[in-house]
């Protein structure tokens, strides 16, 4: 574990808080239950906080590198990409590649319940890589969704080019079922159900294997590949767009389950906002709406 100062808990505490709040004024009604805490927090209840984070990020610890051995340069074969346009400070492509939502690091797409340890690490890598607080922070901000982002998920194509999509789709499915042991399938990472750090020489495929799954997702632009969640047991998910980093983002796509998935929605944009508000100490809200047999359209946010 990264051995930071005490500005280094206090950012990370700060980063738990942004990680689930926004910059006053946002519209979007979830982000405004801490606007105006942190003057009041002392530094004793930040390292109480802090340490109450670090035992129940415990079960995933274990599986993961400490922070204080990870490095920020790229992997082996990790695909870089440009930072885009909507982040409003300075990164180097390489932090975003393992900063962005569904990234590497994005441990809590495994279950809701490792939120904490993924804003968390945020903060422990971030100081380690002498990123100023002020900016963490801005990116912290800049990453939680507000209602446009909600509007963009709803891209008619997404239904309409299900259709067309349905056969790759089923395919794919069949691989992940067949692949059942790898939980998280990128184009240049994947997790194992006992084993989220990355690199790593166990990657759960043969290279001619990881090969197809790439040849799919970039026929079917599933850009973020496949994820399966503890969330939903049993449910394949299949990203195609996202928008965010580790701590906070939006996102949709495709998602197979055999047991039924609520909330189900015509009007995901409306279900959504409503979801988010009325469930906001859940860090998280999903909607569905229904394609046919046991696919749904995904329509997700987390702050």
């Amino acid at each position: 574990m990264h051995e930071g100062t005490a500005d280094d808990l206090i950012v990370m505490l700060s980063l738990l808080i942004m990680a689930e709040s926004s910059a006053k004024g946002r519209q979007f009604a979830v982000i405004h239950r801490y606007n105006g805490l942190m003057p009041h927090v002392t530094f004793t209840c930040k390292t109480v906080l802090i340490a109450w984070i670090a035992l129940t990020a415990s079960p995933l610890a274990a599986q993961s590198v400490s922070n204080g051995d990870k490095s920020t340069s790229l992997p082996r074969g990790a695909v870089l990409r440009e930072v885009p346009n909507w982040v409003p400070v300075s990164i180097s492509p390489e932090m975003f590649w393992w900063w962005r939502k569904y990234g590497p690091w994005d441990y809590k797409v495994q279950s809701s319940r490792f939120r904490a340890f993924t804003s968390f690490n945020f903060g422990t890598t971030g100081a380690a890589a002498k990123v100023p607080q002020q900016v963490l922070m801005t990116l912290a901000q800049a990453a939680a969704p507000v209602e446009t982002d909600i509007a963009l998920l709803d891209r008619p194509s997404l239904v309409n080019q299900f259709n067309a999509s349905a056969d790759g789709l089923e395919t794919l499915r069949k691989m992940a079922v067949a692949d059942e042991q790898v939980t998280r399938i990128a184009v240049d990472f994947t997790w194992l159900r006992d084993k989220s750090n990355w690199p790593r020489d166990e990657v759960g495929l043969t290279p001619a294997r990881w090969s197809e799954y790439r040849a799919l997702f970039e026929k079917l632009h599933v850009r973020e590949g496949i994820v399966r969640t503890d969330d939903f047991p049993g449910a394949i998910f299949f990203v195609l767009t996202s928008k965010g980093l580790c701590v906070a983002g939006s996102s949709s796509g495709y998602v197979y389950s055999e047991q039924p998935l609520r909330p189900i929605s015509e009007t995901p944009v409306n279900t959504l906002d409503v979801e988010a508000r009325s469930h906001s100490d859940q860090g998280q809200a999903y909607v569905f709406r229904p394609l046919k047999s046991n696919w749904y359209a995904f329509y997700q946010l987390d702050w």
